[in-house]
């Protein structure tokens, strides 16, 4: 039980087709599986999701330090996952599809630092572009959350939050910045510029 737990901890959330790529099989269990983690105290349902909260979802990833080739073997197993249900059968409910995408970039951060950074400018772009500056937001989130399971490398990038609701930064150690001011606060415009 405690290797599904530990395997649980390494997604932002799980569902049974996540469950089937962490058990490395799909055998039509995965519902009772769900099911009787749900009873954990720290195992959360949602409406179509599962997660394991923060503070147990940290402890379990911390054990993964003596594994790292476990990892990202299992990263890179999730990465692929993700990509598929994005190409093959998007969601059409939007928060969905940001929930999928969302993982995406996650997964992509660990399994290739470079090309996640790529991803996140990209993401951000398309959000800023598309006036979906919630989704900018939290794409930033989704990196935050993640910098502890980074190398030191990678965790030398940083995201700046602002007081104020519509002030972000995200600044690269390659000097990329990425940031909405709150000089321009009702144009609803994001910057992205390498300094």
């Amino acid at each position: 039980l405690y290797t599904l737990l530990r395997l649980c901890a390494v997604p932002l959330w799980l569902d049974k087709g996540v469950l089937a790529v962490l058990r490395g099989r799909e055998d039509g269990t995965e519902s009772s599986v769900l099911e009787r983690l749900s009873h954990y105290s720290f195992f959360y349902e949602w409406a179509d999701r599962f997660s394991i909260s923060r503070e147990a979802r940290l402890a379990l990833l911390a054990d993964w330090s003596t594994d790292p080739d476990g990892f990202l073997s299992i990263n890179r197993q999730l990465l692929a996952h993700f990509e598929a249900r994005l190409t093959t059968d998007p969601p059409r409910d939007p928060v969905r599809l940001e929930r999928l995408i969302q993982s995406q970039l996650y997964h992509t951060m660990i399994v290739d630092p470079d090309a996640g950074i790529g991803l996140l400018g990209r993401l951000f772009q398309q959000a800023q572009d598309d006036h979906r500056l919630s989704a900018a937001r939290q794409y930033l989130l989704v990196f935050t959350e993640m910098q502890p399971l980074l190398s030191p490398e990678v965790t030398a990038y940083r995201v700046y939050f602002g007081t104020d609701a519509g002030s972000y930064s995200f600044v690269t150690n390659a000097g990329l910045v990425l940031t909405q001011t709150v000089v321009l606060p009702h144009s609803g415009r994001w910057f992205f510029a390498a300094t």
